[in-house]
């Protein structure tokens, strides 16, 4: 599901509907709700993005170059214990660099730049600052994230749908008593695409100031998960 930043419990417009189309049997009324509720959880899963950019005259030789940077980059995170399964490339990338300064004549390349990178996934919030260290001492000069996660979601997503529902039901509720019908049933339940996981800000690193005699410090803090429901019910008399 794409993640949403909205505001936990929050209700979208709901409308009685008594047309032709929204007309329930025995001329009940129908109201359509669309709810939404999340939970906050602490992450227990960060993605970090790595990587090396270089540039040199042929394209060649600047793929060879960048590849031997890469492979100290694999080295260390083998060594800090990261499995192969929580490695994968990301982007390689190689394109010209041009000249541009001579407008009278078509641009000239000059160079090739080439760009490697890797997703990164840790299951120890701890491991997160050194093993950025780790990476930008073994020449990273690309990082990105971290972008924290919930390994297994599905019950904090349960705990989200039973508020959902216990909000549409209490919502409702009022709507009937406001109106002088009765809640009479649930007509249908939809849950929307668009709920799920909403990730905090990541924390971006520039790899030209990391110190080797510091560890970064980061903060997990807490993510967003959430469910949004369409519920559809009967009112009458």
């Amino acid at each position: 599901m794409n993640a949403k930043n909205f505001a936990a419990a929050a209700f979208l417009p709901c409308f009685f509907c008594t047309g032709p189309a929204g007309a329930a049997e025995n001329g009940n009324t129908l109201l359509d709700l669309a709810v939404h509720a999340s939970v906050r959880v602490v992450p227990d899963m960060a993605t970090i993005g790595a990587g090396v950019s270089d540039s040199a005259a042929s394209p060649d030789k600047a793929m060879r170059d960048n590849a031997a940077k890469m492979a100290k980059i694999m080295q260390v995170l083998k060594s800090k214990g990261i499995a192969d399964r929580d490695i994968q490339t990301s982007d390689i990338n190689v394109r010209p660099q041009y000249d541009y300064r001579n407008n009278a004549a078509p641009p000239r390349i000059v160079s090739y730049a080439v760009s490697d990178d890797v997703d990164v996934v840790l299951h120890d919030m701890k491991d997160i600052g050194p093993v950025l260290d780790a990476l930008t001492a073994a020449g990273a000069n690309r990082i990105s994230g971290p972008y924290f996660s919930v390994a297994h979601p599905g019950t904090f997503l349960d705990a989200a749908r039973r508020k959902a529902v216990d909000k549409a039901q209490k919502r409702a509720a009022l709507y009937a008593s406001a109106t002088g019908l009765k809640v009479k049933r649930i007509a249908t339940i939809t849950e929307q695409d668009g709920g799920g996981f909403v990730a905090p800000r990541p924390v971006m690193m520039n790899a030209m100031f990391a110190k080797a005699d510091v560890v970064t410090p980061v903060s997990p803090g807490q993510t967003t998960l959430s469910v949004t429901l369409d519920v559809k019910y009967v009112l009458a008399p």
